[in-house]
């Protein structure tokens, strides 16, 4: 959890203009901590997809806003879900070819293959029971006891899962950084709150600059 304070001259300031009301420096606060919230998330899907192959949803299925800043809590919380196998390689574009399955985990590098991977049961027919999901055989023959192969002696399935945004996260010290982005932000939310409320007052305001 990271704890940031607000240096004392912006709150004195933004006081101030709100005639000494603490109500209203609570809304002032929210509004600034809620923005500042949203913009760390942003930048933390963006480095994560610096350097995994992901799309902005992809890397938002673990990375959340959790807890929202109200008038009485002035503070939020951001979580990146830490997961034991990773984001399944559906999201990382595999395509089903003659030999398994190709797919590209991180920017700048080329397609992976994994050989005897499959979608479906040929190329270009992929199975709609599987949803999209890649799928490997693995471990000696069983004997299925249900479903179209019961009876036979097959090998069993199981889903195949691409690099974990989490993981990604901390093996690239990305913290530090996402830090020192979430001080700075809430300290220019801060400022645009104390612009916005000055502007208000001499009759400045243009459209919505909230």
């Amino acid at each position: 959890m990271l704890t940031f304070v607000i240096p004392q001259d912006d709150i004195r300031q933004l006081k101030s203009l709100l005639n000494g009301s603490t109500k209203q420096l609570r809304k002032q606060l929210k509004v600034a901590v809620g923005k500042a919230t949203s913009g760390v998330r942003t930048k933390m899907n963006k480095d994560i997809r610096e350097v995994v192959a992901l799309s902005v949803k992809g890397v938002n299925r673990v990375l959340h806003v959790k807890r929202k800043p109200t008038t009485s809590t002035l503070s939020s919380e951001i979580v990146l879900k830490k997961t034991k196998r990773g984001l399944t390689l559906k999201m990382y574009k595999p395509r089903q070819t003659g030999e398994g399955v190709s797919y590209r985990a991180f920017k700048g590098g080329g397609r992976q293959l994994i050989k005897h991977a499959f979608m479906g049961p040929t190329p270009k027919r992929l199975n709609p029971k599987l949803a999209g999901h890649v799928f490997e055989r693995f471990g000696p023959k069983v004997q299925m006891t249900k479903g179209t192969y019961e009876g036979q002696m097959r090998q069993q399935i199981r889903k195949v899962y691409g690099p974990s945004p989490h993981q990604v996260h901390v093996e690239n010290r990305l913290t530090p950084p996402t830090k020192k982005y979430a001080r700075e932000r809430l300290r220019h939310e801060v400022k645009r709150r104390i612009r916005f409320l000055q502007l208000k007052q001499s009759g400045g305001l243009r459209g919505n600059q909230a």
